[in-house]
């Protein structure tokens, strides 16, 4: 019970040094550490260190004292919290403000409060985690940059287009490329099922198409490839690629 009672505490702690309440989790073990152990130097009739713990421990606990506190009686060895934003800031005034109590760096210690904050307001509730966790949160996906690869059918965005949009891509392609004069035969390749929607779906539009501009449009399947594959060959009266010209140029079949 007194184990979750401090852990519980120490949440809120956490919690509550995020928006600049109370001073951090750790030195407040800290603390407690020193404040435990001058009660229990003060016990007098026991030697043994574990007797007298325990009998201070009892007590607070029938007096329903701080559970950091009575941890702190209970195992003062244990591993204090981990530091935090506001341990980061006190280390700096320690060491490079040397406090920052003296009147020649008042300027410096509003500046420090001041950057302090608003990183605690851009971390939000991120704010009460310890450094070593924030450090782990930034590591992560850049760890996972050197395990992983997007995939490549959806190019590491958790989603591929619907064969009836990759379908409709490819008619829109087919009539933009079967209006070039030298364009006589039209070679699709799509992945699998899009093939079978074209045929089976498209197929009206496919003959219109080829009515209209006079080619010829070959459907192929392609294998091992992602639903958006889409490669369209196009070739001339004697079989030879035709080059289409870039988007801004004008053509038309005549």
């Amino acid at each position: 019970k007194v184990e979750a009672e401090y852990q519980r505490q120490v949440k809120a702690m956490l919690t509550q040094e995020a928006v600049g309440k109370v001073h951090s989790a750790r030195a407040a073990w800290e603390a407690a550490v020193r404040e435990a152990d001058r009660i229990v130097a003060d016990v007098i009739g026991l030697d043994d260190d574990s007797d007298r713990r325990s009998v201070v421990a009892e007590s607070l606990l029938m007096r329903k004292a701080d559970p950091v506190l009575i941890k702190a009686v209970m195992a003062p060895s244990l591993p204090p919290p981990a530091h935090s934003l506001w341990d980061a800031q006190e280390v700096y005034l320690k060491e490079k403000l040397r406090g920052g109590d003296g009147p020649e760096n008042r300027e410096a210690r509003v500046r420090l409060e001041r950057v302090f904050g608003r990183v605690r307001a851009a971390l939000g509730d991120r704010a009460g985690v310890s450094l070593i966790e924030m450090t782990r949160q930034r590591i992560r996906p850049s760890l996972r940059r050197s395990i992983y690869e997007d995939c490549s059918c959806c190019k590491g965005l958790g989603q591929v287009k619907t064969t009836e949009s990759v379908a409709i891509e490819v008619m829109r392609t087919l009539m933009t490329k079967a209006n070039h004069p030298d364009v006589a035969r039209l070679q699709v390749e799509v992945q699998a099922r899009v093939a079978e929607y074209l045929i089976n779906k498209k197929r009206r539009e496919i003959i219109d198409l080829e009515e209209k501009y006079d080619v010829l449009v070959n459907i192929q399947t392609a294998v091992n490839v992602g639903s958006e594959h889409l490669t369209i060959k196009c070739m001339n009266d004697i079989g030879a690629e035709v080059t289409i010209l870039p988007k801004g140029d004008s053509y038309s079949r005549r």
